[in-house]
């Protein structure tokens, strides 16, 4: 099964850089990644490594124009989208640069995929037994460990990055609103397809990947967007009532509202 992997690449070159070295190291199936970078440094390496990833499809979107550059560094969805305007697949991974995937992930994945159901694949956040940073990050002991975390189990209705859909499904719902810069696009999002589709959310351990931010940020992770995103995280519930109607409804809620009320 191939993918359509959308990472919107934001002042992460190493995390990339890992990112991609994992995903063309353990990848059973060929896929494409569709990334829009807003810096200069991960331009000039996509560009120059277009064609070192033998298991891999990149395509990219690097907007000059500093406006156009700002938008996208602010506004995650908006990236979201345009990454997706690249994509080919009928499966659609919403991921993150900051992942690292396992031998075998996609093969492992393939049987949790069911029709209407959005897939999320189980994040292994143990940054002090794997590594803080991509620098320090002990790959080979990830890659034999990843095994034991892996189990025939879901955690019904929950969603996390990365997780997966179907292009008919982004399509349906005309993909992120892209009000939603950064906080609760995800659960906008969800909550569209939801009431489009009465999809079910599975969480599911079948397959995993590390990923390094976690609930808790690394210290010392700097963004120039950052204080942006805490201003947005501030405002976008009420954000959220005012275009809904009805208080914010997180993904592990949905279940419990009929489609007619949303």
């Amino acid at each position: 099964m191939n993918f359509s992997i959308l990472i919107p690449s934001m002042e992460d070159l190493p995390y990339l850089k890992l990112c991609l070295e994992s995903l063309n190291d353990n990848s059973v199936y060929e896929h494409e990644v569709c990334i829009v970078c807003v810096d200069d440094d991960v331009y000039q390496f996509l560009l120059q490594n277009l064609n070192s990833y033998k298991n891999l499809k990149l395509l990219f979107i690097f907007p000059e124009k500093r406006e156009l550059n700002e938008k996208y560094r602010n506004n995650v969805s908006k990236a979201y989208n345009t990454c997706f305007s690249l994509s080919n697949n009928d499966y659609i991974i919403v991921a993150d640069s900051d992942h690292v995937y396992p031998p075998m992930w996609d093969k492992h994945i393939e049987d949790s995929i069911k029709p209407n159901c959005i897939i999320s694949i189980h994040r292994i956040e143990d940054r002090k037994t794997y590594g803080e940073s991509p620098e320090g990050f002990k790959k080979e002991k990830f890659y034999k460990e990843y095994q034991n975390y892996i189990k025939k189990e879901f955690i019904k209705n929950d969603a996390f990055h990365p997780f997966i859909i179907t292009r008919e499904m982004w399509e349906a719902v005309n993909g992120m609103n892209e009000t939603f810069i950064g906080a609760l696009h995800d659960d906008f999002f969800w909550k569209e397809l939801y009431k489009k589709y009465n999809c079910t959310f599975l969480y599911s351990y079948e397959s995993n990947v590390f990923h390094f931010s976690g609930r808790n940020k690394p210290d010392g992770l700097q963004r120039t967007n950052l204080t942006l995103q805490e201003e947005w995280a501030k405002v976008a519930p009420k954000t959220y009532e005012q275009i809904c109607g009805y208080p914010w409804i997180p993904v592990q809620d949905l279940h419990k509202y009929n489609i007619e009320d949303l």
